[in-house]
């Protein structure tokens, strides 16, 4: 192989991160954001060929000095506290003087001396930016609230490319998020503090046990724990003469006791788990020791809140009796509403891993080529001088415990979590809600996967379920909570279950709270009221397929019947020939204490639904690629429906062509949307997925697109039909 060139060593280096302190040296730190005060000449930015931004200014004459010498607003319109700042510095004035170097060869040695420069030299050239252009660079800095990206100017005279204007290259294709210690001045305008490494240092818990005395003692809206209920067995912390132990205790007869639940990830096989067999050895002594690090660490959690006992489902239910099992189950909702904190170990995978170990300085996964952490000075509106720390900016990754269906259920249940995350750790609760919670140090992470819940979600359900009632002065329909129900269905269903079967008995406790609410009927997840709207779910296709259940979840007009993620449509207008007749579930009951927890929010194991509607009689042709829709007609000849959407409800391989006899059943118009049904081998058809027709998916019932002959002619398909009594199971 050849030499290597200044250019190729360069693009090869790869800036990363070691130790626990940001790069900081005498050269990075003569360049100062400074936001000063707000700019008088708001100026825009505005895509133009070839990925350049230009600004609307003047030209900034050259200053020999670091020094501001222009700020801006961007985008002109914005109202938040965005800027922009050139700073008065050629690139070539960092180099090292030499004529017999060039200027590439020169940055790079100073890149040597200093990170943030490096970063800069291989940002030019990965832009392709040759070396009589880059003399003139002049350095730009984009700033939000608390990111900023770095751009170039270019050149002194730029007449040669658009009189009159000033422009600059594409930002640095890295975002860097501000950080600032509380104790520092720059914490007056950045929002962001640094990652509390240390999650199980004495001031971390000092900080949790003060976030759950003030939400005990002053948040009248957070529901507390009514003094009566404790779950069947808790793991109780004793001390006897300076030494602590753990054992086993069953409630029933004794005092009530605060106590806290876990919500974790069980992750592969549980290796200490309470059975018939060690029931007694248990109830005597639990050895720490033999505790998996997540359940440890949840001890210590509660021993430093002040709270001697604590739930965790592997230890207080009889993992080996499946009547204990369900009771437990069945009242798993009540067990994390009357705690009086959840700790969710957010961060952790699996038992093994543990949640209290210290953190990373600074967000893992971000630290890739071209990412540096520097530490630069900066100058508050108020005048004052400190500094911020540059961190990669990074989507949030999604915490093993947010993937996990159970922990859906938990988390909108309780009113306290303590929640230790792989970046912070998180006070919520509804008291905390408009202060957007309360952290020990980062920013208020939210993931974004199509499974993590908003916050507002969160806020919202809460608040409906506060103690004293619903807010009077913020009135909220009976629509708006069937709203609510099904963006809680949408979440919970993109998570992920172990046993399949579960899908009903893990959103359990929610529907529950809902039932409370709603005053209504509910039927295998979906509500009587509503029946209509809401037989029409689909699959969420965006998604990965889902094979079908191997054992019978639900009746398959639920969307409890199947595995995979499903959508709800909102504002449908229900064809006035249909008609829900009656609609009936057969609960799953083992002996009489679990049928009388369960009630009518437990698994079901038949369900029968009687409707009246427009029915037709179709044929069904569908591969991985392609899906074929023919209705038959009165001479029994088969015409193509104009149908732009269908969705099975099953994963279908591709490797045949699935042919099916099907009906066509319709519940909305003049949109029309519906279900795809087959007959059964016994008696009564069963849902294979949903259908809808129109022209490009039109979503207005007046669009000139309904009037085409097409599709009147389906429409006529339908009209022309008989009214059907029809039973699906």
């Amino acid at each position: 192989m050849g030499p290597v060139t200044v250019e190729e060593a360069i693009l090869s280096r790869e800036f990363s991160f070691s130790g626990d302190s940001p790069h900081s040296c005498k050269i990075c730190q003569r360049l100062v954001l400074d936001p000063g005060k707000a700019p008088t000449i708001h100026e825009s930015w505005s895509p133009i060929p070839l990925g350049w931004k230009y600004l609307l200014a003047r030209k900034p004459r050259p200053q020999k000095a670091i020094k501001v010498i222009r700020r801006f607003k961007y985008p002109a319109d914005s109202e938040s506290e965005s800027y922009g700042i050139v700073f008065g510095l050629k690139l070539k004035e960092i180099c090292l003087p030499s004529r017999s170097v060039s200027l590439w060869r020169s940055l790079s040695l100073s890149g040597s001396r200093c990170t943030f420069f490096a970063y800069i030299a291989h940002e030019l050239m990965i832009q392709k930016t040759d070396e009589k252009t880059f003399q003139g660079f002049s350095l730009l800095a984009l700033v939000t609230s608390d990111t900023v990206q770095f751009g170039f100017g270019i050149p002194d005279n730029p007449t040669e490319l658009l009189s009159g204007l000033i422009f600059f290259q594409n930002p640095s294709r890295q975002r860097y998020r501000l950080l600032a210690s509380i104790d520092n001045a720059a914490a007056e305008d950045i929002p962001t503090r640094p990652i509390n490494i240390h999650p199980a240092s004495p001031e971390s818990f000092e900080t949790s046990k003060r976030w759950l005395q003030t939400c005990l003692d002053t948040h009248a809206c957070c529901l507390k724990p009514d003094g009566k209920f404790m779950p069947t067995r808790v793991i109780e912390l004793v001390q006897v003469r300076g030494h602590t132990f753990l054992r086993l205790r069953e409630t029933s007869g004794r005092a009530w006791e605060p106590y806290a639940a876990l919500s974790y990830c069980w992750g592969k096989e549980q290796h200490l788990t309470t059975t018939s067999e060690n029931l007694h050895r248990h109830l005597t002594r639990i050895n720490m020791k033999d505790l998996p690090t997540t359940m440890r660490d949840a001890v210590l959690v509660i021993e430093k809140l002040g709270i001697r006992n604590v739930w965790i489902d592997a230890l207080c239910i009889l993992q080996d009796d499946m009547n204990d099992k369900a009771f437990e189950i069945a009242q798993m909702a009540l067990v994390y509403n009357q705690a009086t904190v959840t700790i969710a170990a957010t961060r952790a995978g699996g038992v093994q891993e543990g949640f209290l170990g210290d953190r990373r300085p600074y967000p893992h996964g971000t630290l890739q080529t071209d990412s540096v952490i520097w530490e630069l000075p900066y100058r508050s509106r108020a005048g004052a001088t400190g500094s911020v720390i540059l961190v990669p900016d990074c989507e949030i990754p999604t915490q093993p415990l947010d993937t996990r269906a159970w922990a859906f259920q938990e988390r909108l249940l309780s009113p306290r979590i303590l929640e230790y995350g792989s970046l912070q750790t998180r006070w919520k609760c509804q008291g905390t809600a408009e202060l957007d919670d309360m952290t020990d140090g980062f920013t208020n992470t939210s993931a974004s996967g199509k499974g993590n819940m908003k916050d507002s979600l969160v806020s919202s359900i809460r608040a409906l379920m506060r103690p004293n009632g619903r807010d009077p002065s913020a009135p909220i329909s009976k629509q708006d909570i069937l709203d609510l129900w099904h963006e809680v269905v949408d979440k919970y269903t993109h998570r992920n279950l172990t046993l399949s079967a579960d899908r009903l008995p893990a959103i359990a406790g929610i529907a529950k709270q809902f039932g409370k609410l709603l005053e209504d009927q509910y039927r295998a997840g979906l509500w009587m009221s509503n029946l209509a709207t809401e037989l029409l779910w689909h699959v969420d296709n965006t998604e990965t397929s889902h094979p079908k259940p191997i054992e019978y979840q639900a009746p398959s007009w639920s969307w409890a019947a199947i595995t995979g993620p499903v959508c709800f449509f909102e504002n449908v207008q229900i064809d006035p020939d249909f008609e829900v007749l009656d609609c009936q579930t057969t609960l799953q009951t083992d002996n009489a204490r679990v049928a009388f927890v369960t009630s009518k929010y437990g698994p079901v194991e038949f369900g029968s639904l009687r409707v009246r509607g427009r029915l037709v009689e179709a044929e069904l042709m569908a591969s991985a690629d392609f899906c074929l829709l023919k209705v038959k007609k009165e001479d029994g000849r088969y015409r193509s429906l104009y149908a732009t959407k269908m969705c099975l409800d099953e994963a279908h391989d591709g490797s045949d062509i699935l042919r099916h006899q099907i009906y066509l059943l319709r519940l909305s118009k003049p949109l029309v949307k519906g279900l795809v049904l087959r007959r059964n081998m016994g008696s009564g058809l069963s849902r294979l997925g949903f259908f809808e027709c129109g022209p490009n998916l039109v979503e207005d019932e007046n669009s000139e697109q309904l009037r085409s002959d097409e599709y009147q002619k389906d429409l006529a398909c339908f009209e022309s039909s008989e009214l059907s009594t029809v039973t699906i199971v």
